[in-house]
């Protein structure tokens, strides 16, 4: 708005003046334009970006001027409605010369920032409702404060427009399974908000009959315009969250396929050691005791039997038991597996693989050898399996919004798929997932809170 009053004075030093259509329409371009780069602001920039921008701007300013021109001439309502729906397509045009985006981007994209910028429009007027004022008259809270004015409308359009973006703008790539969803969804959702265009325009025509009905459909406009930004947001949120499990089945898959081969592998070395124990007794005469006896402990090192009560729980240990000897690293483990029966064999083993590989790859590159220590314990408690595991760490991490920790450092990846699997998981059996960092000490704690559901006896099945 500042800017249209700052046009008009300026052309008014050369003789020229411009009706109030003119700052209708520049107003309107403000709007559009702010919602533009507030929606495609994490857009990829095409080239000579700047230059273009520049371009995009002044052809924005001479459609208002052209706008506001034409619509001095004749005021029907119908061309109102054809210049308002020519400035949201031009606009979307011009957008496409900005930025080097898939035309599907551009069309949700699009959707966001004309319903936001109805909405924001709706949100503005009930603010001069609020205030007494009839925006029939004036849009001016402030008398006699030209600029003053048009600031505090810029101002609550810019917030207003920021709290949308902040709510409604996580662009998501679609995944192809949702493409054609969400096609139809923006043919759908264009056309209803160009329609929307035009009942707005009718309101506005014959809102001098009843101001109290004007007020009203404005707010259903509103209602509309968010009920449009809702679909859209569940849309990809539903479609990120279908991704999200096809991307947690394929991990599962390939941790089944390497609980399979380290398993066969673990029966396999420990035959072939248990062997070898026995087969050293023939070198009685040929080796010292003290050599006897060092082969012996090394060959012990993988002939272990850990047995927990579950047969997944034993291979995982003894899998990371050898890695974390590798390390130096202590790993002590307090679990009743029998206790994990309800859970199917392909999640039990993904869930604690990932919590332990975490937790080695988190400890595995600590300085000092007395603070590479992991404990995990596995109890029932009440009605509930408990599952909990500590370890030191030594990059710096926090827990994000999502509740999750994010490290900058290398194993950035590992707590990330790594975490989003054991989340999964839990929430598959409705249980809890709680991680905590004890930043003084550097300590981070993971606690799992999964309902035990009673498996059926001989006689039931």
């Amino acid at each position: 708005m500042i800017l249209a009053y700052i046009l008009n004075d300026l052309f008014s030093l050369f003789g020229a003046t411009f009706n109030y259509l003119f700052i209708i329409y520049i107003a309107q371009i403000y709007e559009i334009f702010s919602c533009s780069i507030f929606f495609t602001f994490k857009f990829k920039k095409r080239k000579f970006f700047i230059v273009r921008l520049i371009i995009y701007i002044i052809c924005l300013i001479t459609l208002a001027f052209s706008l506001g021109s034409l619509r001095s001439l004749n005021n029907a309502t119908y061309l109102r409605i054809i210049y308002t729906l020519l400035l949201y397509i031009i606009n979307m045009v011009l957008l496409t010369l900005l930025y080097d985006e898939p035309i599907l981007t551009f069309c949700t994209a699009f959707i966001r920032i004309l319903a936001t910028r109805e909405t924001v429009d709706v949100l503005f007027t009930l603010v001069l409702v609020l205030c007494g004022m009839d925006n029939r008259q004036s849009i001016d809270i402030i008398s006699n404060f030209l600029y003053l004015n048009a600031f505090i409308y810029d101002l609550l359009h810019f917030l207003f427009q920021l709290l949308f973006v902040l709510f409604f703008n996580k662009k998501i790539e679609p995944g192809n399974q949702i493409r054609q969803i969400l096609r139809q969804y923006s043919i759908l959702g264009i056309a209803m908000l160009f329609f929307m265009v035009i009942i707005k325009t009718y309101i506005y025509t014959y809102e001098p009959e009843s101001y109290a009905l004007y007020v009203l459909s404005m707010i259903l406009t509103g209602l509309l315009s968010i009920g449009v930004l809702l679909v859209q947001r569940y849309i990809l949120k539903e479609d990120h969250y279908k991704e999200e499990i096809k991307e947690m089945n394929r991990v599962m898959y390939l941790e089944k396929k390497q609980y399979e081969m380290v398993r066969e592998n673990i029966d396999i070395i420990n035959m072939k050691c248990h062997d070898i124990k026995h087969q050293l007794e023939s070198f009685h005469n040929k080796l010292t005791n003290e050599d006897i006896n060092l082969l012996k402990t090394a060959v012990s090192i993988y002939d272990k039997t850990i047995r927990t009560g579950n047969k997944n729980l034993d291979t995982i240990l003894y899998e990371k038991q050898l890695l974390c000897d590798t390390y130096n690293i202590k790993l002590t483990c307090l679990a009743d597996g029998e206790k994990l029966a309800f859970m199917n064999d392909v999640h039990v083993y993904s869930l604690l693989n990932n919590i332990l590989s975490n937790s080695i790859e988190s400890v595995r590159e600590i300085p000092d050898k007395n603070r590479r220590v992991i404990g995990l314990n596995i109890y029932q408690q009440n009605k509930d399996l408990i599952i909990e595991e500590y370890n030191y760490y030594q990059n710096d991490r926090r827990i994000n919004a999502d509740g999750l920790i994010t490290t900058n450092k290398q194993d950035s990846h590992n707590h990330g798929l790594g975490l989003r699997s054991i989340r999964y998981i839990v929430n598959y059996y409705n249980g809890t997932l709680k991680l905590s960092l004890e930043e003084k000490e550097k300590m981070f704690f993971l606690k799992i809170v999964i309902p035990i559901k009673k498996l059926p006896s001989n006689n039931e099945k």
